[in-house]
């Protein structure tokens, strides 16, 4: 019987696998892609970070739990509970996981039996729920729930939207102490000193106004306020103040396109009717964003089954593809699909959503999927990649506030579901950069933060992208309206009073932030934006 030897020559990616007592060589050349190489280094990479996990301090309510301590519980169904989307309303208040794919009972009551809690409900298929008490009750009729599992096809996980709801036979004790001490957080701020919420930019008066004017008023009692009001009026989705008293209300043209901004202190002048704010300078707009979107480019279409090639909008969720989809909407004039089928999006004016992804009678389709069967069934992508920190928070926010709410604090506080969020989810941005990456025929990266800085550039890179020739009037119109109706206002901003990332989690999430950029630089692809500010060097 012969042994073998095999070698691996990590400069070439080549590997040699060479009989003993034979020169012949048995097999040669296993990896030929320098992304092969690639792979072997990040999965070094991502080791070292299981490694760095294995130090890390181990929360008590982890410490020694198995399968068995949910046995020796004897969870119970309860009954189907009714249930709501407002987080305020929702019959279990305290943690949350979903797994769209492989969600079960089990899953389930183990997720909450960990955290101490008393009661564990599903719904909507792939969704847990944990709580201490029932706020709502039960209903009498248990065929409400009535959707089969992800992860197991024999159970039923709840409704839409009802509860299949276990007790656990726990007692939930007391919280855990705070996941780290207050510090500042680097949040995102509200407006500037001076402006008010809504405000954009501050830019140079054009010398023919017209070019951007479509109405103007002035009075000495202008705020910013009142000339925001006057545009909404006028049904125009950009209001400029100019000299402390002037309102123009209007849109960008390819005259005035506010690719080229100043400094705000350039648009300081103060209000005639308020002097605590600021209504643009002695040649510049203070330009806000009204809350009317520009009409030239609402006429949306969907095309004939198979007009267009199988585009992926991919991403890590949190990271703006609900809004990506909107501007390629409004810029293309043709919807886009989405693998999931989302009612809510669907009523909100996303008529592609409820489309066969495969059809082809969409511009692009969203998904958060990332394994290699799936990305390779499209012809190609474009990857959104959000700074992992604020996608996160942005996920975080989302599963205990729907599409405009907010986490509060004690979601970061109470039991270990921000620590073990973090750790899954920094995985999971991870997985979906490389994953997206490795197996796309052909792709295109748009940096969410490039995207915000420079939307025109970004833009016209993704509808050329698509195939479609780029329309400068559509997205200028777009542009005119950036946000439409899915971003929140500054205003409703809830900041938290600490840093909610913990050293141990940076540390880790530094690590994942380098593999990253590792895979962008051999594909040939932008590199990650600087705030990103991976603090381990390797």
């Amino acid at each position: 019987m012969y042994s073998y030897r095999r070698t691996v020559n990590m400069k070439t990616g080549t590997e040699r696998r060479t009989r003993r007592g034979d020169r012949d060589t048995v097999c040669c050349v296993a990896y030929d892609h320098p992304f092969a190489v690639f792979v072997i280094i990040a999965f070094l990479l991502l080791l070292s970070v299981a490694i760095l996990h294995m130090f890390l301090p181990i929360s008590p309510l982890g410490q020694g739990f198995c399968t068995k301590t949910m046995a020796q519980h004897k969870p119970s169904y309860v009954g189907c509970y009714p249930d709501a989307i407002q987080p305020k309303k929702r019959t279990l208040k305290g943690a949350f996981t979903t797994d769209l794919r492989k969600m079960t009972i089990e899953t389930c009551l183990l997720y909450c039996t960990k955290r101490n809690f008393l009661y564990a409900g599903l719904q909507f298929y792939s969704e847990c729920y944990c709580g201490s008490n029932l706020e709502s009750e039960k209903m009498n009729n248990d065929s409400l729930c009535n959707l089969e599992c992800s992860g197991n096809k024999s159970q039923i996980c709840g409704g839409a939207p009802y509860l299949s709801v276990y007790r656990l036979k726990n007692d939930p004790g007391r919280a855990p102490n705070v996941v780290s001490q207050p510090r500042p957080a680097g949040q995102e701020e509200g407006p500037m000193k001076g402006f008010r919420d809504g405000y954009r930019s501050c830019a140079e008066r054009p010398d023919d106004y017209t070019s951007f004017t479509k109405f103007m008023e002035e009075s000495d009692k202008m705020t910013t306020s009142i000339c925001i009001t006057i545009c909404e009026k006028q049904s125009l989705p950009l209001a400029a103040l100019f000299r402390g008293s002037q309102c123009h209300c209007g849109y960008l043209t390819h005259n005035y396109t506010l690719r080229h901004t100043v400094e705000p202190s350039e648009c300081q002048e103060p209000c005639a009717g308020d002097s605590s704010v600021f209504c643009g300078g002695t040649n510049y707009y203070a330009i806000y964003q009204t809350g009317v979107e520009d009409s030239r480019c609402t006429n949306i279409v969907m095309g004939k089954e198979r007009t267009f090639p199988l585009i992926t909008l991919a991403s890590f969720p949190g990271s703006g593809n609900t809004w990506v989809r909107y501007l390629v909407e409004r810029a293309t004039g043709i919807f886009t699909g989405s693998y999931y089928d989302d009612g809510d999006l669907y009523r909100k004016g996303f008529l592609g959503e409820r489309e066969n992804w495969r059809k082809g009678n969409t511009i692009a389709v969203k998904t958060h999927r990332f394994d290699e069967e799936h990305i390779s069934s499209f012809d190609g992508a474009i990857l959104i990649i959000r700074n992992p920190y604020k996608a996160i928070m942005s996920e975080h926010n989302r599963k205990f506030g729907g599409h405009t709410g907010f986490a509060n604090e004690k979601h970061y506080t109470q039991g270990t579901e921000w620590i073990d969020f973090v750790a899954g989810k920094s995985r999971t941005w991870t997985n979906t950069a490389l994953n997206i990456l490795q197996y796309s025929k052909k792709i295109l990266v748009i940096h969410y933060e490039d995207l915000r800085n420079d939307p025109f550039e970004s833009l016209n890179k993704m509808v050329q992208f698509l195939g479609q020739p780029p329309n400068e009037e559509r997205i200028l119109c777009t542009l005119s309206s950036p946000d439409g109706k899915f971003k929140r206002r500054e205003s409703t901003r809830q900041k938290l009073s600490f840093d909610p990332y913990t050293d141990e989690m940076r540390e880790v999430l530094s690590l994942y932030i380098k593999s990253v950029e590792m895979a962008l630089k051999l594909k040939n692809q932008s590199a990650l934006p600087k705030d990103y500010n991976p603090h381990l060097k390797l």
